[in-house]
């Protein structure tokens, strides 16, 4: 029996709208790879999920296909389920409400040939998706990935299977955002030398928020899970003195409808401001570019949310700052598995 080589785990959530597809676009691309397989983790769907991924897998015609439906945990759960029933030597991560594009198993089969420890693919957006969506992906996504020292993303991304293990796999964060990010952190201190590749020509496309609401909501998460991975001190410090004007401002703004406030004060709050957002220089630039490349004039109606996304993004590493004083997370347990096909 040939050696498995990959392990493509597909984590879901009542996501019987797009599951077929996620599924289908992946049988399509391995259907001749006796060393790849396919594992389908269903968090304990509340709709008809499980048994739309079931009626895949029994119309299908390639065999290294299994399903798993568990009780309900977060994210990291049912990512580190997945991890322990894997048999590759190569895990990685698809979303459930996105697919895999065109050529995407051959580059990644490319990379896993050149070896890596970790891998991060690209991500796109599916032409039907709504005004909203398109915009802040081209203005806020995908400027944000190609502007990002750590590459990873959790839609598309990849790990040697022996060095997930050895971190034991993925761990809770604050909010549902952020995990990749700390098991990437986790890797980073536990090897002085890793081989991590980033192939943005290795996309799938994903799922991105319809409104406005949503997205800052989200970023408020983001800020208080990087709060939660980082454990510097000095930085924490830092940071939080060139976010802190994102706070006060508004603060300070309305008392001075009552009293007066000095404009040194406005300066230096403006100054810090201003400083915090020059650091941001260059996902600014490349959501310039990347923003008008694709929406053209209309990118003008998004730049003013991306300013209120770095407010948000601010109040919630401030909020994380208050309330966890030490990093805070665990290594997430596996939910309990509740029915399995083949059996």
């Amino acid at each position: 029996m040939e050696k498995m080589k990959l392990s493509i785990i597909v984590c879901a959530y009542n996501e019987q709208d797009s599951i077929k597809k996620c599924i289908e676009e992946l049988l399509d691309q391995v259907i001749n790879h006796n060393n790849i397989e396919i594992i389908i983790i269903d968090n304990d769907s509340e709709d008809q999920t499980y048994y739309i991924a079931l009626e895949c897998i029994k119309n299908s015609l390639f065999k290294n296909i299994r399903l798993f439906s568990i009780k309900h945990c977060p994210l990291t759960g049912s990512r580190n389920f997945g991890l322990n029933v894997a048999r590759g030597d190569y895990i990685t991560y698809v979303d459930a409400d996105g697919y895999v594009m065109n050529n995407w198993l051959v580059k990644l089969k490319e990379n896993i040939q050149n070896g890596f420890d970790i891998f991060s693919g690209s991500v796109s957006i599916n032409p039907s998706s709504s005004f909203f969506s398109k915009g802040i992906f081209y203005s806020h996504f995908l400027p944000s990935l190609e502007s990002s020292k750590n590459k990873i993303i959790g839609a598309n991304m990849a790990f040697k299977r022996s060095k997930l293990l050895s971190v034991k796999g993925f761990h809770t964060v604050p909010t549902s955002r952020g995990d990749e990010t700390l098991v990437f952190s986790l890797l980073k201190e536990k090897f002085k030398s890793l081989k991590i590749i980033y192939d943005k020509s290795c996309k799938v496309v994903n799922s991105y928020p319809h409104k406005t609401s949503i997205w800052l909501y989200q970023q408020i998460d983001e800020g208080i899970s990087g709060r939660s991975i980082d454990d510097s001190l000095y930085k924490r410090i830092i940071t939080s003195i060139f976010k802190l004007p994102s706070f006060i401002l508004p603060i300070i703004l309305l008392f001075d409808f009552f009293s007066n406030i000095s404009s040194k004060i406005y300066l230096i709050l403006l100054f810090l401001l201003f400083i915090r957002h020059l650091f941001r220089f260059q996902y600014y630039s490349n959501s310039i570019k990347t923003g008008f490349k694709n929406l053209g004039i209309q990118y003008i109606l998004f730049f003013p949310i991306l300013i209120l996304g770095s407010i948000f993004l601010d109040f919630g590493y401030l909020f994380g700052l208050i309330y966890q004083r030490e990093r805070n997370y665990i290594i997430s347990n596996p939910g309990k598995l509740l029915k399995k096909y083949p059996n």
